[in-house]
């Protein structure tokens, strides 16, 4: 997971999110806009992104964020915003998304990189590996730990 705020306060929130979940969505709108703007240093909060099989656009939109979090970990949560404002709107549902292919969904995923980070370098982390087959791309080892991650302590969404 990724922490916001505090380097080791007497108090850690957890929360576990789909970045293509509704109800995630209104749990993470709550912390965005509400509680992290109000933080102090005792406080901090442990976003952790988990990963709903049954929408296979969300393995694609959960590695865009965690390729942005690689490239630059300061717009992490500005980028997972601009996601669910997307998601909120209609976009990366399953109806929006049936007919497109991975890079038609990578595509939409790059113009919402904020502007102060370098997207050829998310894109270049999105690219299927260089040794081919089923390698899948540089975020691949990152998803697996996460799913590994969360079916070890029994995280559903």
């Amino acid at each position: 997971g990724t922490t916001i705020h505090g380097k080791s306060p007497p108090i850690l929130i957890e929360c576990y999110l789909d970045l293509i979940c509704p109800y995630s969505s209104k749990v993470f709108r709550t912390l965005y806009d509400g509680v992290l703007p109000k933080l102090d240093g005792d406080i901090a909060v442990t976003i952790h992104q988990v990963i709903q099989p049954w929408h296979p656009q969300g393995t694609m939109v959960h590695e865009a964020a965690l390729a942005v979090k690689q490239v630059s970990p300061k717009a992490y949560m500005t980028y997972l915003n601009a996601i669910y404002i997307a998601f909120d709107n209609g976009e990366f549902q399953d109806d929006k998304t049936w007919d497109k292919s991975r890079m038609q969904i990578y595509d939409e995923l790059l113009a919402l990189v904020p502007s102060n980070v370098d997207a050829a370098k998310v894109k270049a982390l999105l690219m299927p590996a260089e040794t081919g087959g089923n390698e899948g791309n540089a975020m691949t080892q990152e998803i697996k730990w996460a799913c590994k991650a969360h079916r070890t302590r029994g995280v559903h969404i």
